[in-house]
């Protein structure tokens, strides 16, 4: 099996005989089990395909992995968690009147996501000629509501810590009236659609203010990937964006101004949680040097914004070292009171002690 999924979960459907469609070869008809597989929290990989039991059956794809029975999987290349896409993609594969490489490893997941505008219409076109039934029934299964089954694996998965949940496909079936709100959502993290859309609603009223500045912020800090999400794309919000819409709501930009507002956003949304800082003790890293290098990085950016923030409210002023001052002591109590909390080695000091009775502080050579 391909390494990246030792300890893999995978789920398997019915064996169907499928047609397999070879360049310059005659079709091929076969037995497969199409599969459903999820790789974490250790892996990213996760997706859908179908496994052959006899090796010689099938040629060699270039995104197939072995089984340990030495079937082989055809399987999807594709990257975001959506579990409930793969699984309607499962369902369509039956009712293909034929399967190649590019069917199953991307047009069925492309016409399967709750994003229509990330659908290739060639995908479209391809699945609908293949499809039995073609566009009518593809409709159908994107109405079926997914089982209960795979909404508890999803919530499993996700609930792992390190785990990065992909709430796009559970919220977009809420929306469509397809499956009930549930806690354990609320738990993870996941907004609903409509606190959802009342944020984005919200950003599109700050964002002509607050994204030229974050950019320029970009610049200074460095090394920092773009804050940018397009409007017109419904993606989650990333951390950034959600950090400084606290910030706005609770009418920070008012009592500190919009520079050390939106330097604080940023501080805090590179944070590192304790669910996370957990993973890196398995790791060969000692997770103390870890979170002081988090730590480190922390007061490195506070460094940067601060002098940063000074010369932004300067507005062409001579040049006078408290300024700097104040604005780091700005930053800092914004952190203070919207985004109170330990520091990494605190965080970790407490992960290693509560969760695996190691008192750090008795040993800090770990």
């Amino acid at each position: 099996m391909n390494k990246r999924l030792e300890g893999a979960w995978f789920h398997d459907f019915e064996p169907i005989t499928v047609v397999l469609r070879r360049e310059k070869k005659e079709d091929f008809s076969c037995i497969a089990t199409p599969v459903l597989f999820s790789g974490f929290p250790s892996s990213e990989e996760a997706g859908f395909g179908l496994r052959f039991k006899s090796f010689e059956q099938v040629e060699f794809p270039r995104d197939a992995f072995h089984s340990e029975d030495r079937g082989l999987y055809l399987c999807s290349n594709v990257s975001p968690h959506d579990l409930f896409a793969f699984w309607r993609a499962c369902q369509l594969l039956p009712k293909c009147t034929f399967l190649d490489s590019g069917i199953v490893q991307l047009h069925l997941f492309d016409v399967t996501q709750r994003s229509p505008r990330f659908v290739e219409e060639y995908s479209k076109k391809t699945v609908n000629e293949t499809l039995v039934g073609g566009q009518q029934n593809l409709d159908t299964i994107m109405q079926t509501p997914v089982p209960d089954w795979l909404v508890d694996k999803l919530i499993e998965l996700w609930s792992v810590n390190g785990s990065s949940p992909f709430h796009h496909c559970v919220r977009e079936e809420v929306r469509a009236g397809l499956l009930a709100w549930r806690k354990e959502f609320d738990t993870l993290g996941i907004l609903s659609p409509k606190e959802f859309d009342r944020l984005n609603d919200l950003w599109e009223e700050v964002r002509p203010q607050y994204l030229p500045v974050m950019r320029q912020m970009v610049d200074v800090v460095g090394g920092w990937e773009v804050f940018y999400v397009h409007s017109d794309e419904k993606i989650a919000l990333s951390k950034q964006r959600e950090a400084l819409l606290k910030l706005y709501e609770a009418g920070a930009h008012q009592k500190y101004g919009l520079y050390a507002t939106a330097a604080a956003a940023f501080i805090a949304s590179e944070r590192v949680d304790e669910d996370l800082l957990e993973t890196f003790t398995g790791y060969m890293i000692p997770p103390l040097y870890t979170a002081r290098r988090y730590d480190r990085k922390e007061n490195h950016y506070l460094h940067q914004t601060s002098a940063w923030v000074a010369k932004k409210e300067r507005k062409g002023k001579p040049y006078n070292p408290d300024q700097v001052l104040m604005a780091r002591e700005k930053i800092v109590e914004i952190l203070q009171q919207y985004f109170p909390g330990l520091t990494h080695e605190q965080k970790i000091e407490k992960v290693l002690k509560e969760r695996f009775g190691f008192d750090l502080k008795k040993n800090k050579s770990s």
